[in-house]
């Protein structure tokens, strides 16, 4: 909407006793009034009458009026020079100031329309816009209209084929296009004129949406889109987002990811507070990154028992491009956990020996990696068949420990005592043999004596090493070494 302007100039002046309306565009001169007209007629009757007197009496007259101008003419010039300081005054002989007197300065127009005089038509002035919005209410003023007398009447045409009647009024356009309004105003005397100006009335235009964006991104980063530049003559008050991936969003500034390589088509839809919409399009290339796999690590013992509870743990593996969705273990043991998804897991080996600990994660770009591990399994103290080595005997001794208790066969008879350990569950420690009493059975001698000498190194023993399935229990000046034969039910 422009600012409003002020028209003051004069379309017409109605003369009361023809009610003649002369056509005058805006900025032309005013016609002169009527009543000027009127007094010149007597002039003319006086030279219609003289014309009808004798020609010689004419021409003496004529004579003597140019006689009669002449000296008037000579008394001002005698005048002008003695005001003027002489005739020098006059710039003919000379003198001490030759200067020429200044003539006045110009005066300023007024700014504001001058009252007409008695007997002038009142001047009409509008005040309006000069551009409207269809369907919308705008306001003209004519109460700076001006006039020698009281303005009585106010006509609007508003140039759509309507009109009012009031100093102040309102009006709508409901069509686009140029529209000359005019107003006329009237005053108490009868006297009449008119102004005009033209008003534009246009359709509201709708928002204009405009995006900032990248024309290239990389699938699984965030790309910004920029909707803050679009215009509008009135308010935006909803930003909407397509991205053309099946996803929205709002706001005049969003990010969003594409999560897949390929061509979209982003589009931005605007809306101002009328209700008016607008929309705009972006085109953005989508590509592929190159995916970094997920790094497996596994964090656990290197050694351990038979039957001791054993725990790995892969949660300090690291994801790559995206993150790990997956945990698959195989344990060595003929335990896996695929489709569990579990960081961590626990389990026992039922035998000694040497086992390959391995992972395998995956992340959601289905990239996976593994890790592998090597655990040794030895034979546990307690809860544990030992055999003494054949390289020792071949008479199948054997020993157990359990909860204190030790019992085994000594190649002839059963033996039974008690034993003190600081280490029940570690792969060596001290180990004290009390209290050993065997049953009396009688055998060869030769078996007899082995298995004599068996229990005197036996209760002698100060401590022990386990290595993987070989047991060694050590005495002061001897070794017995056993092989594990089972580990016994839990």
């Amino acid at each position: 909407m422009t600012d409003e302007k002020q028209n003051s100039e004069p379309e017409d002046q109605l003369n009361p006793e023809t009610d003649a309306e002369p056509t005058v565009e805006a900025g032309a001169a005013q016609p002169e009034p009527a009543v000027e007209e009127a007094a010149a007629t007597p002039a003319a009757a006086d030279t219609e009458t003289a014309s009808q007197e004798p020609e010689s009496t004419s021409f003496l007259q004529n004579r003597n009026l140019v006689i009669g101008l002449i000296a008037i003419a000579v008394s001002l010039t005698i005048c002008l020079c003695l005001t003027s300081g002489g005739f020098a005054g006059l710039g003919i002989f000379g003198g001490d100031d030759p200067t020429p007197t200044p003539a006045p300065a110009a005066t300023a127009v007024p700014t504001t329309v001058p009252t007409p005089e008695p007997g002038e038509p009142p001047q009409a002035v509008i005040v309006a816009p000069d551009s409207v919005v269809v369907g919308e209410e705008f306001v003209l003023d004519g109460g700076k209209s001006t006039g020698a007398s009281t303005i009585v009447d106010y006509i609007w045409d508003f140039g759509d084929g309507i009109g009012a009647k009031d100093p102040k009024v309102t009006h709508t356009y409901i069509r686009a296009g140029d529209y000359i309004v005019v107003l006329t105003v009237t005053d108490q005397d009868g006297l009449s004129s008119s102004s005009r100006m033209q008003i534009t009335a246009a359709e509201e235009q709708p928002p204009v949406a405009v995006i900032v964006a990248p024309a290239e991104a990389l699938a699984g980063e965030p790309v910004t889109f920029d909707g803050s530049g679009s215009t509008a003559s009135n308010p935006i008050v909803n930003y909407t987002w397509d991205f053309g991936d099946r996803s929205q969003g709002s706001g005049p500034v969003v990010e969003h990811v594409y999560n897949k390589e390929g061509k979209y088509t982003a589009r931005l839809t605007v809306t101002d507070n009328a209700g008016l919409k607008s929309e705009s399009t972006w085109d953005i290339s989508i590509t592929e990154q190159e995916q970094a796999p997920p790094v497996a690590i596994i964090a656990g013992p290197t050694q351990a028992l038979v039957g001791q509870d054993v725990t790995f743990d892969g949660s300090e593996s690291t994801p790559g491009s995206s993150p790990i969705v997956n945990y698959a273990w195989d344990l060595g043991n003929g335990e896996v956990t695929d489709g569990k998804n579990e960081t961590q897991v626990t389990t026992q080996y039922a035998a000694a020996g040497s086992y390959q600990v391995t992972l395998t994660i995956t992340d959601e770009n289905g990239l996976s990696n593994s890790a592998t591990a090597a655990i040794s399994i030895s034979a546990s103290l307690e809860d544990t068949t030992w055999s003494l080595a054949p390289a020792q005997s071949d008479s199948n001794i054997t020993v157990e420990f359990s909860g204190g208790k030790l019992s085994g066969f000594g190649g002839c008879n059963d033996y039974s005592g008690g034993y003190i350990t600081d280490a029940p569950e570690a792969p060596s420690g001290n180990l004290t043999i009390q209290n050993v009493t065997a049953t009396r059975k009688l055998c060869e001698e030769e078996v007899m004596s082995l298995e004599d000498q068996y229990l005197t190194t036996f209760e002698s023993v100060t401590g022990f090493t386990i290595s993987g399935d070989t047991l060694t229990l050590t005495s002061p000046g001897d070794v017995l070494t056993y092989e594990a034969l089972r580990a016994q039910s839990q």
